[in-house]
C-alpha cells in the first residue's frame, strides 16, 4: 500500500529531524558551556554600557 510507504518515509524523515536537532541542542550545549563565562562577561559589559548611556 503506498500510504504506508509514505507513512514509513514521513515518520524516518520525521525521526533524522529530531536526531538532527538533538545532536545541534548537544552541540550548542557543549559550545554554550565554553563560552558560557565570556557571554555572561559581555552581558555585564552591555549592562553597564546601557547603564551609562541613561
Amino acid at each position: 500500500d503506498g500510504c504506508v510507504v509514505t507513512s514509513i518515509l514521513h515518520e524516518s524523515i520525521h525521526g533524522l529531524f529530531f536526531v538532527h536537532l538533538a545532536v545541534a541542542l548537544h552541540i550548542t550545549i557543549r559550545h554554550g558551556e565554553r563560552n558560557f563565562e565570556s557571554i555572561s562577561k559581555n552581558k555585564q559589559v552591555q549592562g553597564t554600557v546601557l547603564e551609562a548611556g541613561r
